[in-house]
């Protein structure tokens, strides 16, 4: 069963049109799925003090970012394959 602080978590979340951002796992959360997956699953208080309420924007801007630095990483090393090959 959700536990009360679970609910009252989620549905601030909710209401601010947040999401719940876990840092420890770096999993994001909607209102809706954490009320759902909790339902049957237990959620410690440590576990709840640790949950963020975020926007969900500011994962997709981190995640974008992450993908910029991979993509110019391959752009680098791609580079040097071919030039390797070149010779």
């Amino acid at each position: 069963m959700l536990s009360q602080d679970a609910r009252k978590l989620a549905d601030e979340a909710k209401s601010k049109g947040m999401w719940l951002y876990d840092p420890s796992y770096r999993w994001w959360y909607s209102p809706e799925d954490f009320k759902h997956i909790f339902q049957y699953a237990n959620a410690s208080e440590e576990f709840l003090k640790g949950l963020q309420i975020r926007h969900p924007n500011e994962g997709i801007q981190a995640g974008f970012l992450q993908l910029n630095k991979l993509h110019t990483k391959l752009q680098v090393f791609t580079k040097r394959v071919v030039d390797y090959y070149r010779k």
